[in-house]
């Protein structure tokens, strides 16, 4: 989910600190978050997120490349 779509849904949460706990498998929870999280690991978080979501696209490409681009339909 992007950041303009977390501000649109609720705009009082901070994007920045929650992505790393609200992903779909969470890099950190909410206690590490107010515990001993710092913000070079946060950044590292948001990057190693970026990553997953970039190997999960380019696999999903692959996947449509191999089936012909027939979208999953043999």
């Amino acid at each position: 989910m992007s950041a303009d779509m977390v501000q649109a849904i609720a705009p009082r949460l901070d994007h920045t600190l929650w992505r790393p706990v609200l992903a779909a498998d969470p890099l950190c929870t909410v206690h590490d978050l107010f515990t001993w999280v710092t913000l070079d690991h946060l950044m590292q978080m948001h990057e190693a997120l970026d990553l997953r979501g970039a190997l999960a696209e380019a696999a999903e490409s692959r996947a449509q490349l191999n089936n012909g681009g027939r979208g999953g339909f043999a």
